[in-house]
């Protein structure tokens, strides 16, 4: 999975759309940012997660450092630096912390799923693509000016199997 590829999927794929304008849940209204150290979290925990990702992953969460996702009145936009996409949405459903959004994309129907986390962390899907399915963002900090940043060291290194006493065999 190449990063460009991937953003230009996500992106494109749920971003571009233009439908009647609806209201956003207050809740998810402002900026969103990748949580760079939960995604990895629930990236390792995911049945997505082999060391193909694990190369590639730091490449992709390092670009992502920089994207925030904004909802507002009807809107869901992401942006990347001066670029920036929109989609215009309506909210479809919710229960608890589950928001069913509803927008067109080109011809293609679009539904994206905001889900809250106990800790507070949104996770973003869209029924386009499954490239963002085990992101988590969090709130933009007032003032947030987005930048890369290094994703700290560690963050995405693979879960060792440890071989527990009853699998070891006995020397000979």
């Amino acid at each position: 999975m190449k990063t460009k590829s991937f953003i230009v999927s996500f992106i494109g794929a749920t971003l571009f759309a233009h439908v009647a304008l609806a209201t956003i849940p207050e809740v998810l209204i402002g900026g969103w940012m990748i949580d760079a150290v939960a995604t990895a979290e629930n990236l390792k925990n995911s049945p997505k997660w082999d060391e193909k990702n694990a190369k590639v992953m730091p490449i992709i969460l390092n670009r992502m450092s920089s994207v925030v996702c904004t909802f507002d009145a009807g809107t869901m936009t992401v942006s990347d630096g001066e670029k920036k996409d929109t989609l215009t949405v309506e909210l479809q459903n919710s229960e608890a912390r589950l928001y069913v959004l509803a927008g067109k994309s080109g011809d293609d129907e679009v539904t994206i799923r905001a889900t809250f986390t106990e800790e507070g962390l949104l996770n973003i899907r869209s029924s386009t693509t499954d490239d963002m399915d085990y992101f988590l963002w969090k709130r933009t900090p007032e003032g947030f000016v987005p930048q890369k940043m290094k994703i700290p060291a560690g963050v995405l290194e693979s879960k060792k199997k440890t071989t527990s006493a009853t699998e070891k065999q006995p020397a000979s």
